[in-house]
């Protein structure tokens, strides 16, 4: 995904966190990564007394977890080794060094393939970094920052979903004393990622025609899909799902979606998760927020405005004399017509994996209260297994922060569709490059002006 690379080993000090101090090297290199049975991301992790085992890579848990097996809650601090693939000697190169993460040790569940998990790599471990995920051929990149600002990428063709990290708190254990008198709770950063998620929108042709009509109001009614609120869980395969949410994403599909059942394993639960039903996604999209912040119109809206401004921008580009401008839906109520800004999204397709769980679960409503009061209502969690078309490199360290989504280089258009926001046009004579066109200005005839809206 990156716009540039590193050449050199870098040591940074990674600014709150799990580290504390300059704690990390890594040469901002790929790092390979292994699944678990239902697609969780796995990484190969050596401990400072040379034990090795595999560790879960879980943005959807705020603190990182060391398996403990003496029954009691503890937080000590450990130095840790991310290893790469083994050479010919049989020997794994080391490919990043993170010392004195804090880690609790406590107890963690085998997955659903039997796989005990050494540790549980959390949040709280990246936020000091610029951290990318690659989910097709599986793999991870440590980055001290994303500078490219979000026009350039957008501009690029990646989209930037802003996210305000959530979920800080303090453990009821105990940091070890680095000097005189007792310690204190450890408090975690903020690091839990609530996406604005639309499920089942129907699917898009750009080169389909524009609504004869769409008024004010009428981007409600146009919109398809089902409006989620997911955490970023790389932790977890499927997306995972309440009941109720569930229930109101399967009223929108004909016909409705087959389920089975069978139980969910997670690292986090003591038990699995008995008798969850499971069933499969055609299309799922995430939308950055685009409309003014007076208003949310909700990602499904925001979705199907992107899509409607997508096929203007097509009949812009290919006549400069007469083609349709934005619908009166989509134009800024606050400007003499010009059209809003279109917000960035990633689609993903192809039979998503998805998990449904109660609604009272502890896995759902533990999250919740963790990005509560200021954070959404989550509707459950989107995994890793869901994003096996796509890359994001999480931005940790920006303001706000920032998932910044691409395609797998292989992925089809059914698959994976990455669109950058797109800032409108601001009036004739000026230009913009947007959705893969060339470079266009606004017609000089809106063949679809006046519109008749009340």
């Amino acid at each position: 995904m990156r716009l540039f690379a590193l050449a050199a080993l870098i040591a940074v000090a990674a600014g709150g966190g799990a580290c504390s101090g300059p704690c990390c090297t890594y040469d901002s290199r790929p790092i390979p990564l292994q699944r678990a049975a239902e697609g969780e991301l796995m990484v190969r992790l050596q401990l400072e007394d040379g034990s090795k085992g595999s560790a879960l890579i879980d943005t959807g848990t705020p603190v990182t977890v060391l398996a403990g097996t003496d029954g009691v809650v503890s937080i000590r601090q450990h130095d840790l080794r991310l290893l790469g693939p083994d050479d010919a000697a049989g020997t794994a190169p080391v490919r990043a060094l993170l010392d004195g993460v804090t880690m609790i040790h406590g107890p963690l569940s085998a997955l659903a393939d039997g796989t005990a998990p050494m540790a549980l790599l959390g949040g709280d471990l990246w936020t000091g970094f610029s951290v990318e995920f690659g989910f097709a051929v599986p793999e991870l990149v440590l980055w001290p920052e994303q500078p490219a600002p979000d026009d350039f990428l957008s501009a690029a063709g990646y989209a930037v979903l802003r996210i305000r990290r959530r979920g800080a708190g303090e453990t009821e254990a105990r940091e070890p004393s680095s000097g005189i008198g007792p310690s204190g709770p450890y408090q975690f950063p903020s690091s839990l990622l609530a996406m604005r998620a639309c499920a089942a929108p129907a699917a898009f042709d750009r080169e389909a025609p524009l609504p004869q009509t769409c008024c004010i109001g009428d981007e409600q009614t146009l919109a398809t899909g089902v409006d989620l609120a997911l955490l970023l869980g790389t932790g977890y395969g499927p997306i995972i799902l309440s009941r109720s949410a569930w229930a109101r994403v399967t009223r929108s599909m004909v016909p409705p979606p087959v389920t089975t059942v069978r139980d969910l394993h997670t690292a986090t639960a003591a038990q699995p998760i008995m008798n969850a039903e499971w069933s499969t996604l055609p299309r799922l999209a995430l939308v950055d927020r685009e409309a003014d912040t007076t208003v949310n119109p909700g990602p499904c809206v925001e979705l199907g405005r992107s899509r409607r401004l997508e096929q203007v921008a097509l009949a812009q580009s290919r006549n400069a004399d007469h083609a349709v401008c934005a619908l009166p839906c989509d134009q800024d109520p606050r400007t003499d017509g010009r059209a809003q800004n279109s917000a960035a999204y990633i689609e993903l397709g192809g039979d998503l994996p998805v998990a449904i769980i109660d609604d009272g679960d502890p896995l759902l409503t533990g999250r919740s209260a963790q990005i509560f009061p200021d954070g959404p209502q989550i509707d459950g969690i989107l995994g890793a297994a869901a994003l096996r078309s796509a890359r994001v490199e999480i931005d940790y360290r920006g303001q706000p922060a920032r998932a910044i989504f691409s395609c797998a280089a292989d992925a089809t258009l059914v698959a994976c569709r990455s669109i950058g926001r797109c800032p409108r046009l601001p009036g004739a004579g000026q230009t913009h490059t947007c959705f893969g066109l060339p470079t266009h200005a606004l017609p000089g005839i809106c063949d679809n002006l006046p519109a008749e809206c009340p």
